[in-house]
C-alpha cells in the first residue's frame, strides 16, 4: 500500500516542541515553513523547534520551505478602484501620476528592462 504524505504549516500556536511532536505522531510527513512571514530568527526557531519534536516523536519529517515569489506593487488609482474589461489594453508604465481606467504606474524599473511593448501580462 502507498503511503499518504501528510502536511502542515508550522504558526506561532504550533511552534512548541512538544505541539509539533505530537503533530509527528498523528501522522505528519512534512512540516512547511512559510518564509513569507516572519523573521531569519523566527525562521530559524521553527527548524530547532523541529529538530527537537523529531527527537521527541522519535521520528523525522519533512521540513519544506515555502519562499515566496515576486510580487510587483502598482501605484495608486485617481477616484479609488477602476474597472478594466476583458480584452481591453491596459497600459503598466514608468509616469507616477494616479492611474485610471487606461493606465497605471509601475514603480519597477526593472520590469521595463525585461518586458517589451506587446507583451501579454497577466494581472489578477
Amino acid at each position: 500500500m502507498q503511503e499518504c504524505n501528510m502536511f502542515c504549516t508550522l504558526g506561532p500556536s504550533c511552534k512548541d516542541p512538544k505541539v509539533i511532536a505530537e503533530l509527528i505522531n498523528q501522522g505528519i510527513t512534512t512540516i512547511r515553513i512559510n518564509f513569507s512571514h516572519g523573521t531569519c530568527a523566527d525562521h530559524t526557531e521553527y527548524y530547532n523547534n523541529i529538530k527537537e519534536a523529531e527527537k521527541i516523536a522519535g521520528r523525522k519529517v519533512h521540513i519544506f520551505g515555502d519562499i515566496q515569489g515576486p510580487k510587483l506593487r502598482i501605484n495608486k488609482f485617481a477616484g479609488g478602484p477602476q474597472q478594466v474589461v476583458k480584452g481591453q489594453s491596459f497600459i503598466l508604465d514608468e509616469s507616477p501620476l494616479d492611474g485610471d481606467n487606461t493606465r497605471v504606474y509601475l514603480p519597477h524599473p526593472e520590469f521595463f528592462d525585461v518586458c517589451q511593448v506587446g507583451d501579454a501580462i497577466l494581472i489578477k
